[in-house]
C-alpha cells in the first residue's frame, strides 16, 4: 500500500559497461595504453626473429650446396659441366636455379650456381673452371654468397677481387637485392658487407652480415 511517503532509491554507480564488475573509463585507456606498448615491443622483435630464420635458412642451403658442389670439383678436378640439374639430383630439398630470387614457392630454399666466372683457367693441366659462385635469396630479401676458389689460376684471384687473396671458400651478403638481383657474382664485383674467408670465426657466417 501505498503510504504517501516518498520512496528512496539506491545509488548507481556509473562504471562503463555497467554492474559492479565493468570497468572505468580510465582503467579501459589503462589497458589499452599497455597493450599498445606491449605490441610495440613485440612486433619488431617477432619481425627481427623472423628474419633471421629467413637467413638461416639461406645460409643452411648454400652449405649443402658447397658440400656437394666441392664433391664434384674432387670427382672432376674442374667445375666444368656441373649444372643445377646435376646439383638437384644430389640434395633434392634445395631447389636449384640458373639464376636466384624469391623461393618459387615448394617450401624449399633456392641455390643458383654458377661455374667460375665464364672463362676457362688452365691449373695443373687441367683446363676448365676452378671456381664456383653460389647464390641464395632470403624471403626478407637479402642476398647470400658463397665463393669456392680451388686454384691460383682463378679469375677471382687474377682480377685481384677485394679479399681474395688466395684458394679457399668465402662467404658475403648484400642487404639491398630484394631478390631481383640475388644471381652467382662475377670476380671484382664486392658484396656490401666484403668477402670473409672459411674459419675466419666459429660460424662461417658470423662475420657476414647484410
Amino acid at each position: 500500500m501505498d503510504s504517501g511517503m516518498p520512496h528512496h532509491r539506491p545509488a548507481v554507480e556509473h562504471h562503463l559497461g555497467g554492474g559492479e564488475g565493468g570497468f572505468t573509463l580510465v582503467e579501459l585507456m589503462v589497458v589499452l595504453l599497455i597493450s599498445a606498448i606491449l605490441l610495440g615491443v613485440g612486433i619488431p622483435t617477432y619481425l627481427a626473429e623472423s628474419g633471421r630464420s629467413e637467413e638461416a635458412a639461406a645460409q643452411a642451403a648454400l652449405d649443402t650446396a658447397l658440400t656437394e658442389v666441392q664433391a664434384y670439383y674432387d670427382d672432376h678436378e674442374s667445375y666444368a659441366g656441373l649444372s643445377s640439374s646435376q646439383m638437384a639430383s644430389a640434395d633434392p630439398n634445395t631447389d636449384y636455379v640458373t639464376l636466384s630470387g624469391p623461393h618459387s614457392g615448394t617450401g624449399k630454399p633456392s641455390v643458383a650456381v654458377t661455374a667460375g666466372p665464364g672463362t676457362d683457367e688452365v691449373t695443373g693441366g687441367i683446363t676448365g673452371p676452378q671456381s664456383v659462385s653460389l647464390a641464395s635469396w632470403a624471403a626478407n630479401g637479402s642476398c647470400w654468397y658463397v665463393i669456392d676458389v680451388e686454384a691460383v689460376g682463378s679469375a677471382w684471384l687474377t682480377d685481384s677481387t677485394p679479399g681474395m687473396t688466395g684458394p679457399g671458400v668465402y662467404y658475403g651478403a648484400n642487404p639491398d637485392s630484394a631478390g631481383s638481383s640475388c644471381a652467382p657474382l662475377v670476380p671484382s664485383n664486392g658484396v656490401a658487407s666484403g668477402w670473409q674467408p672459411q674459419g675466419a670465426s666459429q660460424s662461417d657466417w658470423a662475420t657476414v652480415h647484410p
